[in-house]
């Protein structure tokens, strides 16, 4: 996937997201963009979203905050093994965005704006 991922990227004209895809675009992408949250929060989703209630269970939000930290622990160590990146780098970004707070709406209104003005600074629009 990620090997399509940088065929695309060299091609241009796309909007790739995924998350290795600002890495692995590198200088390809015009703007690479890195959406943080939180892992508690991430957390509240994954209980959310499993049929759980993020208030109903404090030992199922616990489960899922472990997940969550597990996950992201052997997610690092496995891209730095296999492509040499570390996930904590943040500099390869030109935009980040911390997803914790905010509605879905308003991150996708924040997002279209900084690209906005991102691509307006570099003489696209």
């Amino acid at each position: 996937m990620d090997k399509e991922v940088l065929k695309l990227a060299i091609k241009g004209g796309y909007v790739i997201v995924g998350r290795l895809a600002g890495l692995v675009a590198g200088d390809w992408a015009d703007c690479r963009i890195l959406v943080t949250c939180e892992a508690r929060i991430r957390a509240q989703h994954l209980v959310s979203t499993s049929g759980g209630s993020a208030s109903g269970g404090k030992k199922f939000l616990q489960e899922a905050f472990k997940k969550i930290k597990a996950r992201d622990k052997a997610d690092r160590a496995r891209y730095k093994k296999l492509y040499g990146l570390d996930l904590l780098n943040k500099n390869p970004y030109n935009l980040i965005i911390d997803n914790t707070k905010p509605s879905l709406k308003e991150i996708k209104n924040i997002v279209i704006k900084k690209v906005e003005d991102f691509l307006k600074n570099k003489n696209y629009g």
